[in-house]
C-alpha cells in the first residue's frame, strides 16, 4: 500500500470541491481566489512578478501581492489554461489546496525515511495525511500556503540530513516565499535541528539560513519598506489582537492531540533516537508555551510576533510531532485504540463545526469574486471610503471615466505611448492622471521602494549559496 498516504490526502481534500462550490461567503476563500485569479492573469499577460493587481477592488487595483507571498500563486498560475472552464479560480484554488497537501505529505515521508524503518514511515505518513488540524486549515480557514510552507520546511530538514546546505538554504527561502507567518514560527527549527543532529557543523546551517533569507529579499524588502502605507493596525487590534486569542477554538479542539504528543514522547524516551527525541521535545515545549498566556511578555516585546494575530498558529509545529508519535506509540491494541479515538474525536468536532457553518452559509455572486475588498491589506492609507459600501462605489467610480482610476500607491505609474505618468494622491483616496488620453492604450507599471536593491540582494545570495557549496565540495 505504497500509495495509501496519498489516497488519504485525496480523501481529506476532495470534499472541498463540494463544500466550496458554489461560492460561499467565507471571507478567506473569496480573498484567496481573487488573488490567484488576478495574479495568474497578470503573469500570463507578461508581468514576471505582478505585485500590483489592477483587477481587484472593482477595477481600482490593489498592492496585495506586495505583501502576500508569491510562490504558491506562481504554482497556481500553471493552471491558467483552465480559466475558460473556471473563470473565478474556484476550482483552480481548490486544486492548489490539494496539491499543497500532497506536497507536504510527500516531504514528510521523505524526511522520515532517514530516521525510521519503512513500516514506521508508512504509518507515520498516513497519520500525517489525516492529521485533524488540516481539516481546520482547509475547511474553516481556506488555507493553502501553510501546506506549501510546511512541505519546504520538511525539505529543509531533509537537506540538512544529506548535508546539502545549498539546498537547505533554497528550501528555507521557499518557506518565506510561501507563507511569512509560518516562516516566523518555524525559522529557528533548521538551526535547532542541526544542533541536535550535527553539533559543531550547525554553523553551516546558520550560514545557509542567512543566505536563504537573502534569496527571498526580492519579496520581503519592498514589503517591509511599504508596510507604512497599508493600515496593518486593523489586522492587529480587536478580534485580531494576539492578547485576545490565547486558548482559542483550535487549541481547545487539538488539546487531546497535544496531550498525545507529550505522553507519547515520554513513553518513547528510551526507544527513539536521542537527537530526534531532543528536537521533537524542544519544539513541543516551545509550541505549547507560545500558545499559553504565560508567553505574553514575548508577544509584547518581539516585534514580528503580533503580526501572527493568533497564538494557535503554533499548532503547525505539532504536524511534525503528533503523526510520528501516533505511529510509534501504537505498540499495543489499547494504544492503537486510544490514538484512533483521539484522531476520530478531534476530526468529528471539526466536522460538526463545519456542518453548522455549511448549513448557515450564503451563496455570493461571482461579482464579489472579482471585486473583493474583504481585507484591509487590499486597501491603502489613501482610501477613506466606507468599507460596507465601498464595493458598489468602486464599480461606479471605475466607470465614470475612460481613464483608469487607481488607488495611489508609491511606485505606481501609468505608461501610455512611451510616457511614464505617475499617479499622485487625490481627494477621497483615489488618484488618476489627467494627462491620459482616453482613446489610447495604457498599461500599469509598479516599482515599489527597494525593488531594485532587493533584486540584487537576492541574486547575490543565490550565487553565493551555490558558490559556497561548490567550493566546499571541491575542497572536500
Amino acid at each position: 500500500m505504497k500509495w495509501l498516504p496519498y489516497l488519504l490526502c485525496l480523501g481529506i481534500t476532495l470534499p472541498l470541491f463540494q463544500v466550496f462550490t458554489p461560492w460561499t461567503d467565507n471571507a478567506d476563500f473569496v480573498l484567496y481566489t481573487n488573488l490567484l485569479n488576478q495574479f495568474s492573469l497578470e503573469l500570463w499577460r507578461g508581468h514576471p512578478y505582478p505585485r500590483w493587481l489592477p483587477g481587484l477592488n472593482g477595477g481600482l487595483g490593489s498592492p496585495a501581492m506586495l505583501f502576500y507571498a508569491p510562490l504558491p500563486y506562481y504554482i497556481g498560475a500553471l493552471l491558467e489554461p483552465l480559466r475558460t472552464f473556471d473563470p473565478y479560480a474556484v476550482l483552480r484554488y481548490l486544486s492548489l489546496v490539494t496539491l499543497g497537501h500532497l506536497f507536504a505529505t510527500f516531504s514528510f515521508q521523505r524526511w522520515l525515511c532517514g530516521h525510521l524503518s519503512p513500516p514506521q514511515v508508512q504509518r507515520s505518513t498516513c497519520f500525517f495525511a489525516t492529521y485533524p488540524y488540516f481539516l481546520s486549515l482547509y475547511y474553516l480557514q481556506s488555507g493553502m500556503a501553510v501546506s506549501f510552507a510546511l512541505g519546504f520546511l520538511l525539505l529543509t530538514l531533509s537537506a540538512i540530513d544529506a548535508r546539502r546546505y545549498d539546498l537547505a538554504g533554497l528550501a528555507f527561502a521557499a518557506i518565506m516565499l510561501c507563507h511569512p507567518p509560518s516562516f516566523i514560527i518555524v525559522s529557528p527549527l533548521p538551526l535547532l535541528y542541526a544542533i541536535c543532529f550535527q553539533g559543531r557543523n550547525a554553523w553551516l546551517v546558520a550560514v545557509s539560513s542567512v543566505f536563504g533569507i537573502g534569496i527571498a529579499a526580492f519579496y520581503w524588502v519592498p514589503a517591509l519598506l511599504a508596510q507604512r502605507h497599508i493600515p496593518f493596525e486593523l489586522f492587529t487590534s480587536g478580534k485580531f489582537a494576539y492578547a485576545n486569542n490565547f486558548l482559542g477554538l483550535n487549541e481547545k479542539l487539538c488539546l487531546p492531540l497535544l496531550l498525545l504528543a507529550l505522553s507519547g514522547l515520554w513513553q518513547l524516551r528510551n526507544s527513539l533516537a536521542q537527537p530526534l527525541l531532543r528536537f521533537l521535545s524542544f519544539i513541543s515545549a516551545g509550541g505549547i508555551f507560545m500558545m499559553l498566556p504565560l508567553s505574553l511578555p514575548l508577544w509584547n516585546h518581539l516585534p514580528l510576533l503580533p503580526s501572527l494575530q493568533f497564538p494557535g498558529r503554533f499548532l503547525i509545529l505539532f504536524t511534525l510531532i503528533v503523526p510520528l508519535v501516533a505511529a510509534l506509540w501504537t505498540t499495543s491494541l489499547l494504544r492503537k485504540t486510544t490514538v484512533g479515538l483521539i484522531y476520530l474525536l478531534t476530526a468529528c468536532c471539526y466536522l460538526l463545526i463545519l456542518s453548522t457553518l455549511h448549513e448557515n452559509r450564503e451563496t455570493v455572486t461571482p461579482n464579489r469574486l472579482q471585486q473583493s475588498t474583504v481585507f484591509s491589506v487590499l486597501r491603502t492609507r489613501w482610501m477613506d471610503l466606507d468599507p460596507d459600501t465601498q464595493s458598489a462605489q468602486f464599480e461606479t467610480l471605475a466607470k465614470q471615466s475612460p481613464a483608469p482610476h487607481q488607488f495611489y500607491f508609491p511606485g505606481l505609474e501609468v505608461i501610455q505611448q512611451g510616457q511614464h505618468l505617475p499617479l499622485n494622491p487625490r481627494p477621497h483616496g483615489l488618484a488618476h492622471s489627467g494627462r491620459l488620453q482616453a482613446d489610447k492604450a495604457f498599461r500599469l507599471n509598479f516599482k515599489p521602494e527597494g525593488s531594485p536593491l532587493s533584486f540584487w540582494i537576492s541574486l547575490s545570495a543565490l550565487l553565493t549559496t551555490f558558490g559556497f557549496y561548490f567550493l566546499r565540495k571541491k575542497a572536500g
